[in-house]
């Protein structure tokens, strides 16, 4: 069995893959000044509830784009498991080439979610990954990730706009109507549909580019955004633990 953990800027997901079609995971803010001892507690609490034991994984894989976190997570999986994990980077692209002047410019998490739409969904497709930044990439027909944009997400347009005003704090948690009743709801209807009409506009040059690729969105908020694009998308929120998965056994079946 083999562990996955995959750490963003905003959120955190780990799991434990019990068979391809078969992974059990749980999310979490991430937060870059947790300890081992307390992400040891987080991963036994996970296991207990899914009646699973640390002797039950053979193997780990470990995608981080948090700097403070990544040794932390390393200890942290050591202590539970008893063996480091595979770390992901640009050598773990192991069904899809980067097309990057600097293959390890590509992010960790990038690489495992196209390794997830490589392996489940086929080429040519664009990735859209929602979080702290709203980032894209182009996967063509002959599965290279050739590129991406990087627009700045939601919630931090949002925070930018409440940051100067006397208003509470809000999350982009929900469709918010277009004819908000009330100053926030307001507010969360022009973030998210703003932020939506620059996605459309991105995604009608992308696909001038990749032709009939399909678009497949991962990240926290990438369900409530799908579904007022104009683009016909496919939302998986599992797509990060999947590519670890997929890395994991192809890296395996390599070696």
């Amino acid at each position: 069995m083999i562990f996955l953990m995959n750490v963003g800027s905003t959120v955190t997901y780990f799991g434990a893959a019990v068979s391809e079609n078969d992974i059990r995971y749980c999310s979490m803010q991430t937060v870059d000044t947790m300890t081992d001892l307390e992400f040891v507690l987080k991963f036994r609490a996970f296991l207990q509830e899914n009646e699973l034991k640390p002797a039950d994984f053979d193997r780990s894989v470990l995608s981080c784009v948090v700097p403070p976190l990544k040794e932390v997570l390393i200890r942290a999986m050591v202590r539970m498991f008893g063996h480091e994990p595979l770390l992901v980077d640009a050598s773990c692209a192991v069904n899809f080439s980067i097309g990057l002047r600097k293959k390890e410019e590509l992010g960790a998490n990038l690489i495992a979610l196209t390794a997830a739409i490589v392996q489940e969904y086929g080429v040519p497709a664009i990735l859209l990954n929602v979080g702290t930044a709203t980032s894209f990439g182009v996967i063509d027909g002959q599965a290279v990730y050739t590129g991406g944009v990087l627009y700045p997400g939601m919630q931090n347009a949002l925070d930018a706009l409440i940051g100067r005003t006397s208003l509470p704090p809000i999350k982009i948690d929900a469709v918010y109507a277009l004819s908000g009743k009330n100053t926030l709801d307001s507010i969360g209807a022009g973030v998210l549909y703003g932020h939506a009409g620059a996605v459309d506009r991105i995604l009608d040059e992308l696909l001038e580019i990749v032709p009939g690729a399909r678009i497949v969105v991962s990240g926290k908020r990438g369900k409530i955004l799908s579904s007022v694009l104009r683009h016909e998308t496919v939302y998986d929120p599992v797509l990060p633990l999947k590519g670890l998965y997929v890395i994991a056994r192809l890296k395996e079946e390599k070696a």
